[in-house]
């Protein structure tokens, strides 16, 4: 019996590492160019994938669903590493000037 719990408990923890809190999003920018906007789809990013992923374009939050699963299960070492590899940011908009200005700069 403990060994078919056990083998119970692995398996849940492996199905509940399936489905994350990052989707992809569609965005659509202004197309400097053409002045037309121009919708694309973007995918969530960590920090082994952010010079591939992430675009200035786009505006991107933190996700806390997948950062609070990172700690649950830290003691695995597999899923943080994946989830702060390709997961920690997700888009959320297009950026506005409001966000793109940094205090002290002119």
């Amino acid at each position: 019996m403990k060994r078919f719990a056990s083998l119970f408990v692995i398996v849940a923890m492996f199905l509940l590492m399936l489905p994350n809190c990052s989707t992809e999003r569609n965005v659509c920018i202004n197309n400097l160019e053409s002045e037309k906007r121009e919708c694309y789809t973007f995918q969530p990013y960590g920090m082994f994938n952010e010079d591939i992923m992430k675009n200035d374009q786009v505006e991107y939050r933190l996700v806390a669903g997948n950062n609070l699963w990172s700690i649950i299960l830290c003691e695995t070492l597999v899923v943080p590493i994946v989830i702060f590899g390709y997961f920690l940011f997700v888009p959320v908009g297009e950026k506005t000037p409001a966000s793109q200005n940094v205090k002290g700069a002119k």
